[in-house]
């Protein structure tokens, strides 16, 4: 298993938590037409393995999910691993830029 940068940030209605795997800001990923700057500013936050990474996102959802969306952003094999070992995504859910798994999930607030 490898580590992830996990970065959570918000606005008054929503906490994203952004995880991506440690190699991966400030890489450009090309697919055909399609050029997409792996940001540090949105990614990079505290590194972790993907245990902590996991907790991290569970605490997230937790303490958020009934007062706000929480939108996860993954990009990388570890990170979308963390989100699928949360039961949020499954493998097939996963999306692809230039070979990097790509996943979004969006938990809307309960009631």
């Amino acid at each position: 298993m490898g580590r992830v940068y996990v970065n959570v940030f918000g606005t008054e209605d929503t906490v994203v938590v952004a995880l991506c795997d440690e190699d991966l800001p400030g890489r450009v990923l090309k697919h055909g037409d399609l050029e997409v700057e792996v940001e540090p500013r949105f990614y990079v936050g505290e590194n972790v393995t993907e245990d902590e990474a996991l907790r991290e996102l569970e605490r997230v959802i937790e303490e958020y999910r009934h007062e706000k969306t929480v939108a996860v952003n993954a990009l990388g094999e570890n990170a979308c691993r963390v989100v699928i070992r949360a039961g949020l995504a499954e493998h097939d859910d996963l999306g692809d830029i230039a070979g990097v798994p790509h996943v979004q999930v969006y938990l809307l607030p309960r009631e």
